[in-house]
């Protein structure tokens, strides 16, 4: 085909040229072969100059109309138009849900647009367009492998189309897409043409989120210095006010009306008229004052503190005025203040917590918290009496600050007189700024000597019991929060005076107990060995009458005399048995290193007799080596081997084995040796007749028996001596059983003991 340069200059330039004009440019001898390509030609340029011109309008549109509804629903409606398809819309990207909403659109059902929500999952033509961030097209949806065709377009017969991504993909406002009924081929030109109705839109989008923003922040703007919680002021070089804001009036209590017949200093406390004139002299002669703090007089006379910053205008170089921003730090500086009085209060009740947990003397102790209460409350004087119960009278425990001597009438306080015996009497705590005022707080003379003004006194309670009273006089006027304080400092002073009475009686109380305990088991021993000698006797002269006048007693002399051996023989076994649990503690030993594999050998064949009448087969596992006192531990394990021969059953082979292991302080087997630190637990099992557990505890008392002496001989001691060496040992026994499976016996031990620190009571 051979068209001049011209001629394409021409459909450039004109578009719209007519088939007729065009022809007449053409060689005659081309003109029938290339008529076909021509129309073709001169049809797309044709539709190409439509786009553009659509382009065109729509940019205008977005120029001079900012509601976007009104461009999107143009938008829609022209490209639907210009590409002759039946459907278009615009799906607005939903990030949170993500999703699209169909924001704009023709062709679609009524009530479908602004309503109809689509998932932007990538299995949809408009997911995938969003993921793929390219433009896609569909020829046929029915041959279609990306992705399905969802109900929206399957429901109207949508059978090709072409969507493109609205915005930046990193946060694109949605999609545009054009769908027709049939099948078709979009152009390169269809594609650009959509992209381009894109474009214009995301730049109208943007243009009008950009609008809002400067809306908003110029709405902010204005609204800043009217609705500011800073007072802002501004000030010509005269000091009169050329403008102040809401906040300011609100604050000041000042109208209008008086503001402009003012001038600054007006509002100045008279304290901070000198600070403030020197400031303002130094702003008029450009020095720097940085930030400024002073203070304002409110119209009802009420001075609030503001701290702030002043600026200052010039014009032509001359001083004009300045605008100050203030805040009102009143309440800061209160806040201040009360947390440094807070500070100071967490201060004084760590001290005296600490001081409570020192092993002085109580005198001692309540000398450092009334010490802490003057440092930390900068009270004058501070004291703590207590109570003595027997005379009902409040004696002073320590006095810190001016004040420290003991003597005078406050040195033993009657309960219910003067101000400190009212407290204790009423039990309430009590606060006065005023201590001129107060008659039961003694001359006031005394008071405005040292300069005292106020007073708080609080009693000292544990559960309704009455320990004492504590108090301080203050040069200040004191708050509440002061005395709040001092009802915490109050309760932690009570609970560590009634604790240190507590431990004072218990160590009371253990001294004679354990004075009791060494009396009686002096006494234990000595009876049982003064008893010794006459039971001898008697069972020496019994041992005559048998063999000498045996033939003269007749049966029931002989019956006589069996039972008076019998019940002697009882009382030898009661009394050793007693010598034994009263040589646990009087004839202990100190502890050494013992083999218990060693000391369990020397047992087993110490109890090698009763093991054969018995037939019993003992198991010896591998033992360690314990601190421990030699005798007791042998004494241990014979009694509870010998516990195991003694409670066997009738019939079957009676088996006692003896075990031991390392164990950690939680109980558990350690992988490797034990530390220092760790136990060695000692098992004696048995499968004889056992009992039920609810008796664990009861077999460990003295001269406790499960069953008759004519079943099971024994006094019931056996079992406590052990519990009493093991204690001794600062170790614990334990028992598992049930009737018919036999007893299991568990002692833990510690691996090392500690110089000096068995277990005497």
């Amino acid at each position: 085909m051979k068209i001049t340069y011209k001629i394409i200059l021409g459909f450039v330039t004109n578009p719209l040229l007519k088939l007729k004009g065009l022809a007449k440019m053409i060689c005659k001898d081309d003109m029938a072969q290339d008529i076909t390509s021509l129309r073709h030609a001169e049809d797309e340029l044709i539709v190409r100059a439509h786009q553009q011109e659509v382009i065109v309008e729509l940019g205008h549109r977005a120029l001079a109309n900012d509601n976007l509804d009104d461009l999107m629903d143009a938008a829609v409606t022209l490209v639907a138009n210009t590409l002759g398809v039946k459907f278009c819309r615009i799906l607005e990207f939903l990030a949170d849900d993500n999703s699209f909403l169909l924001k704009a659109g023709v062709g679609w059902n009524k009530g479908l647009v602004g309503n109809s929500i689509i998932q932007a999952g990538k299995d949809s033509q408009a997911g995938y367009t969003l993921l793929s961030r390219e433009p896609v097209v569909v020829q046929d949806i029915r041959e279609e492998t990306r992705f399905s065709c969802l109900s929206i377009l399957s429901d109207h017969g949508v059978i090709s189309g072409i969507s493109v991504t609205i915005g930046d993909h990193g946060s694109p406002y949605g999609l545009l897409g054009a769908h027709a009924g049939t099948r078709r081929n979009f152009s390169e030109n269809d594609i650009k043409f959509l992209q381009a109705v894109s474009n214009i839109l995301a730049e109208a989008i943007e243009r009008k989120k950009s609008e809002e923003r400067i809306r908003e922040s110029e709405e902010k703007y204005r609204n800043l210095l009217e609705t500011a919680n800073d007072l802002i002021q501004s000030v010509d070089m005269n000091g009169s006010f050329l403008y102040v804001n809401r906040k300011w009036l609100d604050v000041l209590g000042y109208t209008l009306d008086e503001v402009n017949k003012m001038t600054f200093m007006d509002v100045i406390s008279e304290d901070h008229k000198p600070h403030y004139a020197e400031i303002f002299r130094k702003i008029c002669a450009g020095e720097p004052v940085g930030q400024v703090e002073t203070e304002f007089l409110t119209r009802y006379g009420k001075i609030i503190q503001v701290e702030g910053n002043i600026n200052v205008q010039f014009k032509n170089g001359k001083f004009v005025a300045t605008q100050g921003i203030f805040r009102d730090i009143t309440e800061r500086k209160q806040a201040e203040e009360e947390l440094t009085e807070r500070m100071h209060h967490a201060a004084v009740l760590a001290d005296v917590g600490a001081a409570l947990t020192q092993s002085d003397d109580l005198q001692t102790v309540l000398q450092s918290c009334t010490d802490s209460i003057v440092i930390n409350l900068k009270a004058a004087f501070a004291r703590i009496w207590t109570l003595n119960e027997n005379s009902n009278v409040l004696e002073l425990q320590a006095s810190s600050g001016i004040y420290t001597h003991f003597d005078g009438s406050h040195r033993r306080i009657p309960v219910g007189k003067s101000r400190i015996g009212l407290i204790a009497l009423e039990r309430g705590p009590h606060l006065t700024n005023n201590v001129f005022e107060d008659p039961e707080l003694g001359e006031p003379e005394w008071a405005r000597q040292y300069g005292l003004t106020a007073f708080a006194g609080h009693p000292l309670v544990v559960a309704d019991k009455l320990i004492g009273v504590v108090a301080l006089f203050h040069y200040h006027p004191l708050r509440e929060i002061t005395l709040n304080a001092l009802s915490c400092v109050a309760d932690e002073i009570a609970i560590g005076i009634e604790r240190n009475n507590a431990k004072e009686r218990l160590k009371e109380y253990s001294r004679k107990l354990k004075k009791s305990n060494e009396e009686l088991e002096q006494f234990a021993y000595v009876a049982s060995h003064d008893l010794q000698e006459p039971l001898r006797k008697v069972m020496t002269f019994g041992d005559r009458l048998k063999t000498k006048y045996a033939d003269s007693l007749g049966e029931n002399g002989k019956d006589y005399l069996e039972r008076m051996q019998g019940a002697a023989g009882r009382m030898q076994t009661l009394i050793n048995d007693l010598l034994s649990f009263s040589r646990v503690m009087t004839k202990a030993q100190p502890f050494v290193p013992v083999d218990l594999a060693a000391v369990t050998r020397e047992v087993v064949t110490d109890l090698e007799i009763r093991i054969e009448q018995t037939g019993a087969r003992i198991e010896v596992d591998k033992l360690e080596v314990i601190d421990a006192d030699p005798l007791q531990i042998r004494q241990l394990l014979q009694n509870l081997i010998g516990n195991s021969l003694k409670f066997i059953k009738k019939d079957g082979t009676p088996v006692i084995k003896v075990s031991g292991k390392f164990v950690n302080s939680n109980g558990k087997v350690p992988g490797r040796h034990l530390s220092d630190n760790g136990s060695y637990k000692i098992t004696v099992e048995d499968n004889g007749i056992g009992f039920e557990e609810k008796y664990a505890d009861r077999i460990f008392g003295v001269f406790q028996r499960l069953h008759g002496r004519s079943e099971y001989a024994g006094t019931g001691i056996g079992l406590s001596i052990c519990k009493k060496i093991v204690v001794r040992h600062n170790g614990s026994i334990t028992t598992q059983s049930s009737p018919g499976e036999g007893a299991k016996f568990i002692v833990t031990l510690p691996v090392k003991q500690q110089e000096g620190t068995a277990n005497n009571e």
